[in-house]
């Protein structure tokens, strides 16, 4: 068909012409896109939708996972915290830090799940008899999309860990002083509750 063509108009000018050879029928000829057969007359994009809901939930527990790890150990990182901040570092620079190792752990994520994906590709192959193929599977736009989830995951998973690390007081922490407040320690039984 044309690129043009209107699929519902041309679906109303054939509905009928099974039934005029045959009036008992309930056999009604429509076209649809090819394209979306697989996903849409099958069924299958609810499954999709139900395994990206699942798959994201997987994510945001592994984010507050993290933000509770990284919170858990402050008492390590706020002797570090203070002394950058006795040398000169600001309060950003500091949340800057955290947010760039909560992107590397992110990203170094990122590269050892693709890897395995390559090195598992042929064992989930022969388990479910699909014929995947991982070089089809990796193009610019799909790349893109994981890194930006990446990204996004490792800023969310650092927003906490940034602003809580980077409050510490450092005549507070240089004398030994605890540094877990009461507002953090129920912030990560929310977490972990959550």
């Amino acid at each position: 068909m044309r690129a043009d063509a209107d699929l519902e108009d041309f679906n109303e000018k054939i509905s009928g012409r099974v039934r005029q050879s045959d009036p008992g029928t309930n056999t009604e000829p429509f076209i649809f896109p090819f394209n979306r057969v697989y996903l849409e007359m099958y069924g299958r994009e609810a499954r999709i939708r139900v395994f990206m809901i699942i798959a994201f939930v997987i994510l945001f527990i592994a984010c507050v996972n993290f933000m509770n790890m990284t919170t858990a150990r402050s008492g390590r990182r706020a002797r570090e915290v203070g002394m950058r901040k006795v040398v000169g570092a600001s309060r950003r620079q500091v949340m800057l830090q955290f947010f760039g190792e909560s992107i590397l752990f992110t990203l170094l994520s990122l590269f050892l799940g693709i890897g395995l994906v390559r090195f598992l590709m042929p064992a989930f192959r022969s388990l479910t008899g699909k014929p995947l193929i991982f070089e089809q599977m990796i193009n610019g736009p799909m790349l893109l999309g994981v890194a930006g989830i990446a990204i996004l995951t490792g800023v969310l998973a650092g927003v906490y860990p940034a602003l809580f690390l980077s409050g510490f007081r450092p005549s507070s922490v240089l004398k030994g002083e605890s540094v877990k407040g009461k507002a953090g320690a129920l912030f990560r039984r929310i977490l972990v509750v959550t």
